[in-house]
């Protein structure tokens, strides 16, 4: 009957002189051979993991060890330290290996090399008051959002008609847009959309720009 055994598909036996006088193979690869040696014989598997304590009571592993070893002196040699790649490439290509570092490494030179002069930062005194003001927006703009700005212009309006109108604050709402109405010289139609509240959406950038032009416009008549 066959025996089945848990080998690792991941490594293969090579003979390229045809010395091996058995072998056991899987769909994938080739996982022992054996060849005469004196008055033995050598038996070589690919790896013998399956005869560590977590695999020796899977499949047929534990018979193929004593299948091996039955009714003869043995010695097992097994060692599954290997050298890294590194150590590796150092021992058999150190010229490519130092040729290869010292090509990274001029890489790396040449991406860090700067192309032209450095550019010098722009003068504080060149910095003109418009700048400011737009800078100084935008990071508002960033940090509190469209609804906040507008908010914070139909406040100054309120407080502004408040000082020019005493008791204000008291009247309805319908009265108090005819009171800005009088005292900026606009219509209620457009008191009515510049002071309405304003949903916390993002308005599309037109749209803001024309309301905080309406507020604007209002603040500065009174």
């Amino acid at each position: 009957a066959p025996a089945y055994v848990s080998f690792d598909t991941a490594f293969h036996l090579d003979d390229p002189k045809n010395l091996a006088q058995a072998w056991a193979n899987s769909g994938k690869a080739t996982h022992m051979m054996q060849l005469t040696h004196g008055l033995g014989s050598i038996t070589v598997v690919t790896d013998a993991d399956l005869w560590k304590t977590p695999a020796i009571d899977q499949y047929d592993n534990a018979w193929l060890l004593w299948y091996l070893t039955a009714d003869t002196d043995v010695t097992l040699l097994f060692n599954t330290d290997h050298d890294s790649l590194l150590t590796l490439l150092w021992r058999n290509f150190p010229q490519a290996l130092v040729a290869l570092i010292a090509l990274i490494a001029l890489g790396f030179w040449h991406v860090g090399v700067r192309n032209g002069p450095l550019l010098e930062p722009a003068p504080r005194a060149r910095r003109q008051l418009q700048e400011h003001l737009r800078a100084s927006a935008d990071f508002m703009l960033r940090r509190n959002g469209q609804h906040s700005l507008l908010q914070a212009l139909q406040q100054d309006i309120l407080r502004r008609v408040r000082h020019r109108h005493p008791g204000f604050e008291q009247l309805g709402v319908a009265e108090q847009w005819l009171v800005l109405a009088r005292l900026t010289g606009q219509p209620t139609r457009v008191i009515s959309q510049a002071m309405s509240p304003r949903p916390k959406q993002r308005l599309p950038s037109a749209e803001f720009c024309r309301q905080v032009a309406q507020l604007q416009t209002l603040r500065n008549a009174l």
